[in-house]
């Protein structure tokens, strides 16, 4: 019943057959608290989560799992929650859980997310000493964290030690990179990472584009920003959000061609059907104003 009214998206009916379930004393087995623990992540439900997770311990016959404990940082995550869930992260002795790779991997991107690197590199160096396989997935979380805070140096760092480790960097990978070197206005920097990753015939994806596009246009460089846009169409097949578009159109405006970026602003609506985000509108607005 519980895994039934999840599939509808109701997840407050799905917590209270739980709690139903519990105050009528009938048994609450390890499915039964998978189930609902899965409702909830899918929610986000970060607080419910944590009770469910408390009273998993304390269930006669029930002991947490390493996939319960992962659920529950998963919806801290969804919601949002980092800095709480890798505070929770932290305290997983006292819930006696014996982390296997899929854990290890979820504490390791809370952490980044949660700004706390040196928690995440703990995690990881604790997997490379164990007997869990560390894969080019462990070293993308790894790698998330340090992009996420524009730390190009923790980047390449990460990078070097993955391609000394003799991994595949994957198209995620360079995202990554692309957008540490973005945040961190490395932007002589991505050509050689955006090459690296042509040449290794990894095809991009809309968040890396739209990053490069971005380090592009903060060179003077926008025809070559405009350029990467049309592969995007031709060449790899890849789809161009409003974020893209923006990106672009932040190019032209840099570059001092207005009028190249109020061409950009109609092919957005008219060529992909988007709509114009605030950004789109404000960036426009004070070119106009500006180029009088």
């Amino acid at each position: 019943v519980i895994a039934a009214l999840n599939r509808v998206s109701d997840w407050s009916g799905a917590y209270r057959v739980f709690r139903d379930m519990g105050a009528s004393s009938k048994r609450r087995n390890l499915y039964t608290y998978t189930a609902v623990l899965t409702a909830l992540r899918d929610e986000g439900r970060a607080d419910e989560s944590l009770a469910v997770l408390n009273e998993m311990q304390g269930e006669p016959g029930v002991q947490p799992t390493s996939l319960a404990f992962a659920l529950t940082l998963t919806s801290f995550d969804n919601a949002r929650r980092w800095i709480e869930g890798n505070a929770l992260a932290k305290r997983i002795k006292r819930y006696d859980v014996r982390p296997d790779t899929t854990l290890m991997h979820a504490i390791i991107t809370m952490a980044g997310r949660a700004g706390d690197m040196a928690h995440a590199n703990d995690v990881f160096n604790a997997m490379r000493n164990s007997t869990m396989i560390v894969t080019t997935y462990t070293f993308n979380a790894l790698l998330g964290g340090y992009a996420r805070y524009g730390d190009w140096d923790g980047c390449i760092e990460v990078y070097d030690e993955m391609k000394r480790s003799r991994l595949q960097p994957d198209s995620y990978t360079f995202t990554q990179l692309i957008s540490a070197a973005e945040r961190s206005g490395e932007y002589v920097a991505a050509d050689g990472v955006w090459t690296e990753m042509l040449n290794k015939r990894i095809i991009p994806h809309t968040v890396m584009c739209g990053a490069y596009i971005h380090c592009l246009g903060c060179q003077g460089r926008d025809l070559e920003a405009e350029a990467v846009m049309e592969q995007m169409r031709d060449r790899w097949d890849v789809p161009r959000n409003a974020a893209v578009y923006n990106a672009l159109i932040g190019a032209h405006v840099r570059s001092g061609e207005v009028t190249r970026a109020l061409g950009v602003f109609e092919d957005m609506q008219s060529i992909d059907g988007l709509m114009p985000t605030e950004i789109t509108f404000a960036v426009l607005i004070r070119a106009c104003q500006e180029s009088a």
